[in-house]
């Protein structure tokens, strides 16, 4: 028993020692690992917070909170411009770089690349250093480009970064909508020297707690207004903060879509003043009238203003189109009716074909310039705002109102 007794102390004793001269080992270890791991991150922090300044021949020059564009679809920062030695084929070349940061605030892909750049005017050559800018809705990121001197047969780097204080120029690209016929074009243009003098500011939107009232009534409708000519026609939504314009113009060959553009607007008590691509003001009057608001003192209509406004009948004597022909066409509620008579070639004097009767009368709804009917020949017809008033146009012939009170009939033409 005492043997045992000394036996299991001695192995204890044991134990103990070797445990205590593991302990120490594993101590030893765990300290030489924790310096390690402390000088590993003393070294890290030391590299991540150095000041980009810092380094030599003054190689980075960084920016902060420098707006150099910004409106409904994208804004764009100056992050910084820096020096970055690149090995080319032929040369090495301490070339100049320029970082901005891109913001997406449209709700669909964005996509931009560098167009044209200039310094003091004269076109240079720029490269995309990270690829195109591609950013998901919402999303930010930098991306940098290398400016040089156009020369031939290879460019030539700038001099000083201190040249990229005049840089200005302008990014292409698309709203991606996954559908080549949905997509939406759009430019922007910037200028570092105007960044710098503070000329360039955030997008202005409408102030919602002052004008909330006149924001509800807008984005209630649609709006049409006259596009500078009989044969054109803009539409104008409103979202609480952008205006978005279309338009859409008439020839022989009925209407063609054109370009559609969002824009920034803001309000005060009297206007509404969308801001144009190319940085011009689109002023709108308005006076609030309880729910609703007059635009431009009725001159922008709504597609009930449109269908009020065609009431009735209108014509048009056409004799330049398709030899001599006569039209009637009439608007009662949402039922559009139509009849024309054309005079007979080679024919008797005074003889002519009569176009009307069944097929020619059916309910309607206003698309955007025309008319979704199913009326014969109902896609014919179309409508503008001419001096304020809705007006029913044949192709890109312009319609007049006439005071009869019904159609003439298959009976009721005269070619002299």
């Amino acid at each position: 028993m005492v043997y045992n007794h000394i036996n299991q102390y001695r192995l204890l004793s044991y134990y103990k020692k070797e445990g205590a001269q593991m302990n120490k080992a594993i101590s030893l270890l765990l300290a030489l690992v924790m310096c390690l791991s402390l000088c590993a991150c003393g070294s890290s922090e030391q590299k991540d917070t150095a000041p980009a300044t810092s380094q030599p021949n003054n190689d980075i020059i960084e920016f902060e909170d420098i707006l150099v564009a910004d409106d409904i679809n994208v804004t764009i920062e100056l992050v910084n411009f820096y020096v970055e030695q690149v090995n080319w084929v032929s040369s090495n070349q301490a070339e100049k770089l320029v970082t901005f940061r891109f913001t997406n605030k449209t709700d669909q892909e964005l996509i931009l690349n560098p167009d044209n750049f200039y310094l003091n005017n004269e076109k240079m050559f720029v490269l995309s250093m990270d690829g195109g800018v591609s950013l998901e809705s919402g999303r930010s990121g930098k991306y940098s480009f290398m400016v040089a001197e156009d020369t031939s047969p290879e460019h030539t780097a700038l001099k000083s970064l201190e040249n990229l204080y005049n840089l200005e120029g302008s990014f292409s690209g698309v709203i991606d909508y996954g559908d080549p016929y949905k997509n939406k074009s759009l430019d922007v243009s910037f200028s570092i020297p105007k960044a710098m003098n503070g000329e360039v500011s955030a997008m202005a939107t409408p102030n919602l707690e002052k004008y909330g009232e006149v924001v509800a009534a807008l984005t209630k409708d649609t709006w049409y207004f006259n596009g500078s000519a009989d044969t054109v026609m803009n539409s104008i939504t409103f979202s609480d903060s952008s205006a978005t314009i279309a338009q859409i113009s008439y020839d022989g060959n009925r209407k063609h879509e054109g370009a559609v553009n969002t824009y920034a607007y803001t309000l005060d008590d009297n206007a509404i003043t969308v801001t144009l691509a190319d940085g011009s003001p689109l002023a709108i009057p308005y006076i609030l009238s309880g729910d609703d608001v007059i635009l431009d003192g009725g001159s922008y209509l709504t597609p009930d203003d449109i269908i009020a406004g065609l009431q009735g009948f209108w014509t048009l004597d056409d004799n330049i189109t398709f030899g001599h022909s006569i039209y009637y066409v009439c608007i009662i509620g949402d039922t559009i009716t139509s009849e024309s008579a054309s005079a007979a070639l080679n024919a008797a004097p005074g003889s002519y074909y009569w176009y009307g009767g069944d097929g020619y009368s059916a309910s309607f709804q206003l698309n955007f310039g025309g008319f979704d009917t199913s009326m014969m020949h109902g896609d014919d017809w179309f409508f503008n705002v001419i001096d304020g008033n809705a007006v029913l146009l044949h192709f890109d012939r312009v319609c007049s109102r006439t005071d009869i009170t019904k159609l003439p009939g298959k009976n009721g033409y005269s070619f002299d």
